[in-house]
């Protein structure tokens, strides 16, 4: 069976590759002459919506994408929906309330590009598709199931016929179900039955489709059928955006409230990164206190400093003041017996003269040692009323902070720092954890879904719904859908698929 499906892969990646190359060859735009543009979406965030006519009706696949050629300007442009002549258009750049004539050139080879990569990668890794969709690829489809179900929510509700009430009871049970009948037949309200009771066993389900008209269609029967059949689980979904329509909508919100993921994921990004600029500000705030205190912590250890300087050098000027007292008790003492041997005889003074002499040295030096201690005075002095200057300074710049002058108050601002490293290490997490969550809103506001309706290329295109797996996928029109994205859709069902058309 592997082999099988494996050869079916292989083909269809073949047939795309051929019709991608054909596109090459001949050209991978097509221009599309564009009338009556009228504007017809501006919000924020959101890109501009434009609708045309066209001049000559082309049958373009949603999420086309090209460019949007306005005179001499031009934007990038993706086709939302086309609805017979009629075009809309997304568009990043805005061209006024009416635009009289554009061209499209519209990108053929994107989608085909896209499809090329997909199915390489399931050729690589056929884990990756669900059974039901081998199943369906492979043509193994059971013709019934011995499990019965009942529509118990269906039951009883005049929105659906007998008939349809036995359809979606002979679909639920199946991995493969399929209703095919002419328009007016009730195919999307049998639909919309089959969705609300996998709706109200909160199962997953992806429904799409080959256009976002037919989307909407579907859409709008859901929500008129859970509405009457489930209202309070279908209010409280829709509360909490259980409920997704992925893409571009015509339907009037005030009577279908379900919200595209682009949206609450705006909403959501918008309240995290409020949040985020609240933390950015906390850690702004908290390191100003950060520097402030470390500014008033090194203020006040060089505080510390130089008041330990000043009183090393107040001790140095006393013992300096007590040795200059000493050697001028000293120097008058010396004086004293050489002015003793002046007075004394010749004879003695003659008999003394060496000792006079020595003592006269005695004194030179004593008054050089004096002198030098002086001077040194002098100097711690100077020293002294430095010091007193910075520490003045430093009082001046204290004051400024509102800062106590005491430096034993360092100690208490070694703490508040370390308090604030904390505080900022805390909401830099904090930083971290909203900065991915942003960065997941998209995902997370898709993998809370219960139901999402796309088109088939948004299906695929969209980098996270093409991720999901989903218990249940819808096709409806699939007789419409291109085989390549039907099946790429249909290989994320884990448990049925249903085709309608």
């Amino acid at each position: 069976m592997k082999a099988s499906s494996s050869v079916i892969l292989k083909e269809i990646h073949a047939a795309i590759d051929k019709e991608l190359k054909a596109v090459r060859r001949y050209g991978a735009t097509s221009r599309i002459r564009l009338l009556s543009g009228i504007r017809s979406r501006v919000e924020f965030l959101k890109p501009i919506l434009y609708r045309f006519e066209m001049a000559i009706q082309s049958n373009l696949p949603d999420e086309s994408q090209g460019k949007l050629i306005v005179g001499s300007l031009s934007s990038d442009a993706k086709v939302a929906r086309s609805e017979g002549q009629f075009i809309w258009l997304e568009v990043s750049q805005d061209f006024g309330e009416k635009v009289p004539h554009a061209y499209f050139d519209a990108d053929l080879s994107f989608l085909l590009e896209d499809l090329k990569e997909k199915y390489a990668a399931l050729i690589n890794d056929e884990n990756k598709i669900k059974r039901p969709g081998i199943d369906l690829l492979l043509g193994n489809i059971p013709k019934s199931s011995t499990v019965q179900f009942l529509a118990k929510n269906l039951i009883g509700h005049s929105h659906f016929s007998f008939e349809q009430v036995r359809a979606v009871e002979n679909i639920m049970p199946l991995k493969i179900g399929a209703i095919h009948g002419p328009p007016g037949t009730g195919k999307t309200r049998t639909l919309a039955g089959v969705l609300v009771e996998c709706f109200a066993r909160e199962e997953t389900v992806l429904v799409c489709s080959y256009t976002n008209k037919a989307v909407d269609e579907a859409l709008k029967a859901f929500v008129k059928t859970a509405r009457e059949c489930v209202p309070r689980q279908f209010e409280s979904a829709c509360r909490v955006n259980r409920i997704l329509r992925k893409g571009v909508s015509t339907l009037p919100e005030e009577e279908f409230p379900i919200r595209s993921p682009e949206d609450i994921t705006n909403d959501l990004k918008m309240r995290l990164q409020r949040e985020l600029d609240r933390i950015r500000k906390d850690i702004r705030d908290t390191q100003k206190e950060l520097e402030r205190a470390e500014t008033v912590r090194n203020l006040l250890r060089t505080k510390n400093q130089l008041g330990q300087e000043v009183k090393d050098e107040e001790k140095k000027y006393f013992n300096n003041d007590s040795e200059l007292m000493m050697l001028d008790r000293k120097i008058q003492e010396v004086k004293k017996e050489s002015e003793a041997i002046n007075k004394s005889g010749v004879i003695s003074r003659i008999l003394k003269s060496g000792r006079r002499r020595k003592l006269e040295e005695q004194i030179g030096q004593l008054d050089i040692e004096k002198e030098i201690l002086s001077y040194e005075q002098s100097k711690i002095l100077s020293q002294i009323a430095i010091l007193r200057s910075k520490l003045e300074i430093i009082d001046a710049d204290l004051a400024k902070y509102k800062a106590p002058s005491d430096s034993e108050n360092a100690e208490d601002f070694e703490r508040k720092i370390d308090a604030c490293h904390r505080k900022i290490e805390q909401l830099k997490r904090k930083s971290s954890h909203l900065k991915r969550a942003i960065e997941d809103a998209d995902e997370k506001v898709l993998t809370n879904a219960l139901i999402i309706f796309a088109t088939l290329s948004r299906s695929h295109i969209d980098r996270n719904l093409y991720k999901m797996k989903f218990d249940r996928v819808f096709i409806d029109e699939a007789s419409m859908a291109p085989l390549p994205q039907l099946f790429l859709t249909v290989f994320r069902a884990k448990k049925s698929v249903y085709l309608f058309g």
